[in-house]
């Protein structure tokens, strides 16, 4: 659903456990938001965006074509 936040995710070896830990929420709900049923909010994404680094913006992470 999200190709470039599943590139940037494999280029540091993150796995969905971690971003799980950091938008607080479990690998389940994780993998149901990288799937699209359900939707990253607001600061869950920006969290994901520091956590990549800060310097990718949120609509490339999150767009859903390449």
């Amino acid at each position: 659903m999200y190709p470039n936040l599943e590139a940037e995710l494999a280029r540091i070896h993150a796995t969905q456990k971690d971003i799980a830990k950091i938008i607080g929420c479990t690998p389940g709900t994780v993998s149901q938001k990288m799937g699209g049923k359900s939707s990253f909010s607001v600061p869950e994404a920006k969290k994901i965006q520091n956590f990549l680094g800060g310097n990718l913006s949120i609509e490339y992470l999150f767009a859903t074509t390449c």
